[in-house]
């Protein structure tokens, strides 16, 4: 009887350890991309003799339309292909006036911006008209558009003064903005609402770092502490879901308020701390996820680091007004990021709490918490330049197949959660 249960122990611990890196495929990804979205931007400056465009463009997609390999590339060596670059971004961009005439342009000032997350190359390019820019113009930009139908491109408008006149967004489908003869931008206000609920909703799904740290949050959802203050007790489903939406709110209520009070520029704090704060959050949730730190401590930490989180979504937002306002920008934001958020939720706390049913969860929680322990660190040496982050490539795997990946996992915690009498059984 000895052996049968010593048996069950063991399967139980192995199908655990299945379930950990089906979830592993998902956590373990390259920093490098762990967090950026790979999307360009334009910053036009209207002034009434020129036009000046703040061009940033990702480099691995800029090689990729051009036929070149930029990434792995140190800065000096992407330069060495300006010439190259020059050329191909005059073919891809034009300014023309009322007339249909296209303007003069100069195209300087490159550089290459990024390190720890994606890397960008960034030129201005200055169109002078023949009179001056009152008649109204055309920007006409397709940069790496013309060659991936996914990409796109964020366009924020101002005057000299930084005054906000709108802005947009250019895809394979629309490769231009008309202006007015004010420099307003003529675009639909309600389609680029929802480009930056877009936005905020990609950032997420796309952002391994944001992905982790809900999750470790989630993991307790189903437990209650015991009198030993470890996570010992099965709760109710119902308790489950207040669980998860009470961090699921602190986490928006906190990185709300510092998102707003960054983009009314009140706050500032420069990206790569932010970035090491942010997997320092998921170490500690993790920490939280094995043994509580706190009762109720997922939502104490998830409104913390929530705060430090929306240091980072601010800086995506920094220069864009795509609905016309910074107000309404950061809303449509905003609700991006939360609809992201329940839906990694919904996605995960069915097989989550399916398995909390099981004898399995123990050695899952614990499992899953140590991946990520490991992930979180590996980011902070990673961003702190110690090393390169050893877990890397599967990033890629997860964004072509997230369903796949939440179907697995949901389908043996189902799996589990029938043949549970059966571990009741050899453990008896």
């Amino acid at each position: 009887m000895c052996d049968t249960a010593a048996m069950g122990s063991r399967l139980s611990q192995a199908l655990a350890a299945s379930m950990i890196m089906i979830v592993a495929l998902v956590l373990l990804v390259s920093p490098a991309s762990a967090h950026e979205l790979g999307f360009g931007s334009v910053r036009l400056i209207v002034d009434e003799d020129s036009v000046e465009a703040d061009l940033s463009v990702p480099t691995d997609v800029l090689g990729e339309a051009m036929g070149i390999e930029l990434v792995g590339l140190t800065e000096p060596e992407i330069l060495v292909f300006t010439e190259d670059i020059d050329v191909y971004l005059r073919d891809h961009m034009a300014m023309t006036g009322a007339d249909g005439e296209p303007w003069p342009e100069s195209v300087d000032d490159f550089a290459v911006v990024g390190g720890t997350g994606e890397v960008y190359l960034t030129a201005i390019a200055t169109f002078r008209p023949p009179d001056s820019t009152d008649g109204g113009f055309t920007f006409d930009y397709d940069v790496v558009s013309h060659a991936n139908e996914f990409h796109q491109i964020f366009i924020g408008v101002t005057d000299p003064d930084a005054e906000l006149l709108g802005g947009g967004v250019l895809t394979a489908e629309t490769t231009q903005l008309n202006f007015a003869s004010d420099g307003t931008v003529e675009t639909r206000t309600d389609r680029a609402f929802v480009d930056i609920v877009m936005l905020g909703f990609d950032h997420v799904v796309e952002g391994a770092d944001h992905i982790l740290f809900l999750i470790v949050l989630v993991l307790p959802a189903p437990l209650l502490i015991g009198k030993d203050r470890r996570w010992s007790e099965t709760g109710t489903i119902r308790g489950a879901l207040r669980h998860v939406l009470a961090v699921s709110t602190a986490f928006f209520v906190g990185h709300s308020v510092t998102l707003a009070l960054s983009t009314f520029e009140l706050v500032w704090a420069p990206a790569r701390p932010v970035e090491v704060v942010i997997a320092v959050s998921i170490a500690v949730g993790a920490i939280h996820a094995i043994r509580p730190l706190i009762r109720r401590g997922e939502v104490v930490i998830a409104v913390a680091f929530g705060l430090v989180h929306g240091l980072a979504f601010a800086e995506i937002l920094d220069g864009l007004a795509l609905a016309g306002s910074p107000v309404v920008t950061l809303l449509a934001f905003n609700i991006g990021v939360e609809l992201a958020q329940l839906a990694i939720v919904a996605l995960v706390l069915p097989g989550v709490i399916l398995l909390s049913r099981t004898s399995h969860y123990h050695w899952f929680r614990i499992g899953l918490a140590a991946v990520s322990l490991i992930a979180a660190a590996g980011w902070v040496a990673e961003r702190v330049e110690l090393f390169d982050n050893p877990l890397g490539g599967a990033e890629e795997f997860l964004i072509d197949h997230p369903l796949e990946v939440v179907v697995a996992f949901t389908t043996v915690a189902a799996a589990l959660k029938v043949a549970q009498p059966l571990f009741d059984e050899l453990d008896a």
